[in-house]
Parts: structure tokens; sequence; C-alpha cells
């Protein structure tokens, strides 16, 4: 008798281990989604479609919420990537994101329209663009209230891996011993830490940009931005889109330049 229960318990931590890894995984949590969605639109007759055979609405739907599902994943990835970590910043990209996979669910579906999977005659774009953004909107917060789990999941891995270079820093440098020992090319302010990049290493240390500026005020840099200062020799290329600039630095990190300090870069020019 000890033997099986011993034995059901294994199996019990093993369900257990799939089911946590399960429900921090994106694509096992946006497959089920998808799937979910797309018997959610099937038995519902979504865009009057209960005529058409089974496999072709199964078939129609999944593909539906497969881009769907994944264009909101990815787009709200990027944005979180782009955008600063602050609660506002993340319920914009939330925003932008569920905006951007709207317009891109219509056209796709505007597009269906001459494909063997929705034969209908296709109507005026912007009618067609409000009816549809009803559903999708209610189907993005489905999708993104799936996906809260494993994006925090990925923002807590990594505040913990920016603690551990932290700790791993054994040395407590201040940053006037790491200026003299190593080329500082970046340094980016978090809150209350500074995280200065060098060529040959990073450095995580308490303290503000203000104390950075002090520190590197004989070095051949510019702070182009509240949160970033620069070493002139870093500078690879300057990148404008629209208004915004941002500078690409040696590693590949993108810098942004705030409007109020582009006249720095100009007289570099």
């Amino acid at each position: 008798m000890s033997y099986y229960v011993a034995d059901s318990r294994n199996w019990t931590k093993v369900l257990e281990g799939w089911v946590n890894e399960a429900v921090v995984n994106p694509l096992v949590v946006n497959g089920l989604v998808a799937a979910c969605l797309t018997l959610l639109f099937t038995v519902s007759d979504a865009f009057e479609t209960g005529h058409l055979a089974m496999s072709h609405q199964i078939t129609l739907w999944l593909t539906f919420s497969a881009l769907l599902v994944s264009q909101l994943y990815f787009l709200h990835k990027a944005l979180l990537a782009k955008l600063s970590s602050s609660f506002l910043f993340r319920v914009l990209a939330i925003g932008l994101a569920v905006a951007a996979t709207v317009l891109l669910m219509t056209i796709e579906l505007h597009l269906f329209k001459y494909t063997p999977l929705l034969l209908k005659q296709p109507d005026p774009f912007l009618e067609f663009l409000a009816f549809i953004a009803k559903p999708v909107v209610a189907a993005s917060a489905l999708v993104l209230m799936s996906q809260l789990i494993p994006i925090q999941q990925q923002i807590n891995a990594h505040q913990k891996k920016a603690l551990q270079a932290l700790k791993q820093s054994s040395n407590p440098e201040e940053l006037s011993s790491i200026a003299k020992a190593f080329t500082v090319q970046h340094v980016h302010a978090h809150d209350h830490y500074l995280e200065v990049s060098c060529v040959e290493r990073r450095f995580f240390l308490r303290g503000r940009m203000k104390d950075a500026i002090e520190v590197l005020v004989e070095a051949d840099g510019l702070q182009i931005h509240r949160s970033h200062w620069v070493a002139r020799q870093a500078i690879q290329r300057t990148v404008r889109a629209g208004r915004d600039i941002k500078l690409v630095l040696a590693d590949g990190t993108e810098v942004p330049v705030a409007r109020s300090r582009t006249h720095l870069l100009n007289d570099e020019q």
C-alpha cells in the first residue's frame, strides 16, 4: 500500500511540474487560447459562417485565432521591450498592441474574402473596421489576460537577473574607480541604480545620473537623455524616425536622444 501511495505522490509532483511549466510557457498558453477562440467562434456562428461545413469553419477560425494571438503577443512583447517598465507605459503598450492588432485583423479578414476561406462580398473598409473592432478587442483582452503569468514571469526573471548581476559585482567599486580601470561607453540610470556598460564588462551600482555626470565630467561623452550618458567613441550611427532620434552604440544598444538635447548632436556635426 505504501508503495502505491509513494508512486502516486511522485506522479502528482511530475504532473504539478508539467502544469507549472505550461502556465509560464507562452507557446503553450497562446496555443490553448487560440484553440479556445477557435471553438468559441465556431459554435457561435461568428460572422454568419454557420452554413459552412464544420471542417471549413474550424480551418477559418483556427487561422484567424492563430493570427490574432501571435500578432498580439509579438506586438505587445516588442512594445514592452521598447518602452519603459513603468505601469503607465505598460498600459500604453497594451493599448497600442490592441489597436495595431485590430487594424491588422481587419485587413486580413478583408483579404480572406478573396480566398476560399471566406467567400463574401467585401464591405467598405471603415465600416468593416468598426464591425471587427468589438470582437477583436474582446478576444485581445482574453489573450492578454492569459499572458499575464508568462509576461510577469519574464519581468521577474529580468529583475532577478539584474539583482544577480548586482550581487556578482563582488567588488563594490565606486564609479570613479570603474572609470579609471575600464573604458566606460554607456551609463543608464534605473531608479536608484546605475547600469555602467564598459568595453570589458558591465556593472550595476547604487547611484544617480547626477553622480555619474560629476564623475564623468572630464570623460569624452554626452548626456543625451536624462537617463543616458554615452561616450563619443561608442557612437556608431544615428537613427531617425520622424522627430525621434536614437544613437546606436558599438555593442548594438539603441539609446534615445531627448528632443531638448538634439542640439548636442548638431554641435558634434
